[in-house]
């Protein structure tokens, strides 16, 4: 091989070398004064087009890297066995990616726990909660261990017969405020708004940013503060990494870099964007972490891992989940006081189409076997008199299929088809 083909050959990214390929990409993005991990902020999460569960960690930037230089802009991931289940059918490799070696399926890992056999090898997978009960049960005798497998996922854009994307489900506004309020408060770190400097002092266990005021942005004010926090995970009596290093050592930034990443994602979760002052905020890493990745390239997986475990632990304890199920609770409560008189066909047709969503009534077909958006159906349906959607919900409920809210929201739907009727009665009179 000549050195102009070697030379090309190298600079193809491949399933094999893709990692190698992002730390450069970060690196040279870092040279740039880009943060790689907060480019694409804005776009949703990556996730399974069949499990409905975003990608974390690792996994999460490996797919957002490979999706900017192979042009994608669906967000859904599946593998091949979970494609063929769905009725889709991953679409074979084309000649020129194939000639090159370019990445087509990318390589994601998952620890997974299982069962020993007597030679030591997997026995059986096991769940994770059956895992856990094993481990906390003392008499227990069953061997268990984890172990790292991979899957290779294919992007939809890459899949027939998958339905068109159409977008990030709608989600209400949630203000990081009070989540973050809260996340202190769980936490139990001490918090001062005070002088001109922001930083996490381990000893003391407390976090200190100057006074909100004195932020250029609400956004660089929030997300200031839960850099702090991100560091303050690091406590012995939270996640116990080692954090008390010497400002300008290469530890010292190995931890910003954990942080970093970690608000980075915990941004993601709660919809706060990176303002343009935040590069400014990190000038003075930037040249460690570019030091860092050139001499140890597996540095950056470690802190994504350690930035993965410190997103999932503020999450937790800072009760996001809660927060999103009040934010939709209370826009349910809002959708609820609008009047009806106002482009009531408009507004009904709006809220079925989230409710159909919410419980996953996802892909029809008309009588020549095309596919049907929800939304069309709701239409065809509501012009009709809305006999299918009644039904359907009905058969939902003595089902049992659906949660105490979407029950309620069930029950209002009902009731705003019945009104329409009526309307529409009184319109023929």
């Amino acid at each position: 091989m000549s050195k102009a083909n070697k030379s090309d050959a190298e600079a193809v990214v491949t399933s094999k070398n893709v990692k190698k390929k992002m730390v450069e990409f970060y690196i040279e993005s870092l040279s740039q004064n880009k943060i790689p991990w907060n480019q694409g902020w804005q776009a949703e999460r990556h996730f399974n087009a069949v499990m409905q569960r975003n990608y974390h960690g690792t996994n999460y930037l490996l797919l957002q890297y490979v999706s900017m230089i192979k042009g994608y802009t669906d967000p859904r991931w599946c593998t091949v066995n979970q494609a063929n289940s769905q009725g889709w059918k991953v679409k074979p490799k084309p000649s020129g990616v194939k000639a090159k070696g370019e990445i087509y399926g990318v390589p994601i890992q998952y620890w997974m726990p299982y069962e020993k056999d007597e030679k030591g090898k997997v026995k059986k997978w096991l769940s994770w909660d059956a895992y856990n009960a094993i481990k906390a049960d003392q008499e227990n005798t069953i061997p268990v261990d984890v172990k790292s497998r991979t899957f290779y996922v294919f992007n939809a854009q890459e899949i027939e017969g998958i339905p068109p994307y159409e977008g990030p489900k709608h989600s209400p506004k949630i203000e990081p405020s009070p989540f973050i309020d809260h996340l202190i408060e769980q936490m139990h770190v001490e918090y001062l708004e005070s002088g001109d400097k922001a930083y996490y002092k381990p000893d003391e266990d407390i976090v200190v940013i100057p006074p909100k005021d004195s932020f250029f942005s609400e956004y660089d004010y929030h997300s200031t503060r839960l850099h702090e926090l991100c560091h303050a995970t690091g406590h012995s009596n939270r996640l116990g990494r080692e954090i008390s290093n010497e400002f300008g050592s290469k530890d010292y930034a190995r931890e910003e870099l954990n942080a970093e990443i970690a608000s980075s994602f915990l941004s993601l979760d709660i919809g706060l964007p990176v303002s343009e002052e935040h590069i400014k905020n990190h000038a003075a890493y930037i040249q460690s972490w570019i030091e860092i990745l050139e001499k140890e390239p597996q540095e950056l997986f470690q802190a994504i891992k350690s930035a993965d475990d410190i997103e999932k632990y503020a999450l937790e304890m800072g009760e996001w989940e809660k927060f999103k199920e009040k934010a939709k609770s209370e826009e349910l409560e809002i959708d609820e006081t609008i009047p009806f008189t106002e482009s009531p066909f408009d507004k009904l047709v709006a809220r079925i189409d989230r409710f159909m969503e919410d419980v996953d009534w996802y892909e029809y077909q008309d009588q020549n076997g095309m596919p049907v958006s929800n939304l069309e159906i709701v239409v065809e349906d509501l012009q009709d008199g809305g006999h299918a959607i009644q039904e359907y919900i009905q058969e939902l409920s003595e089902e049992d299929a659906l949660t105490p809210e979407q029950e309620q929201e069930a029950e209002m739907i009902l009731l705003d088809l019945d009104r329409l009727q009526k309307e529409k009665d009184l319109e023929k009179e």
